[in-house]
């Protein structure tokens, strides 16, 4: 086996290891090199150790979710699915068809009731999927809460 440094052979192995023995890039000559970041040696995740200090809980817990008893009476179940039915199970906003899965339609107050809007009126009622719902329904609650109650419906 002959030996390489920098790209020059060696004669002898004592050669390699009296003279060169600081070098730290002398390699069998035909060796491809191989490193950390070099073939299919690389830095993978060290799966044995496990961390020594434990995830923080959160600081702030998240509001309880409260559904206003209104939503789950008969009367608006009623009118919520009369609306659906008159407006064709379409939200009015994005126009994604939710006829196939009608839970994801939401029969939606423009104006909010804790903002003064009408119970049920239908000229105050507008069919929302879920994720438009969600949208107009975080700026509502974002206006209310900064004192901002323009432009949210």
């Amino acid at each position: 086996m002959s030996f390489a440094c920098a790209g020059k052979p060696l004669d002898t192995f004592r050669t390699l290891s009296i003279a060169f023995s600081h070098i730290p890039k002398l390699r069998p000559v035909g060796v491809p090199r191989a490193g950390l970041f070099h073939g299919r040696m690389g830095v993978g995740r060290l799966k044995s150790v496990k961390p020594l200090v434990k995830a923080l809980p959160p600081r702030v817990r998240p509001p309880v979710k409260y559904v206003d008893p209104f939503y789950r009476s008969p009367d608006w179940v009623a009118f919520a699915f009369a609306v659906k039915e008159m407006r064709g199970w379409r939200c009015e906003d994005c126009s994604k068809d939710c006829s196939q899965d009608k839970g994801d339609l939401i029969a939606d107050h423009i104006k909010e009731r804790k903002d003064g809007g009408a119970d049920f009126d239908l000229n105050n009622t507008r069919n929302r999927c879920t994720a438009c719902h969600n949208r107009k329904t975080a700026a509502a609650r974002t206006a209310r809460y900064t004192g901002q109650r323009r432009g949210v419906g």
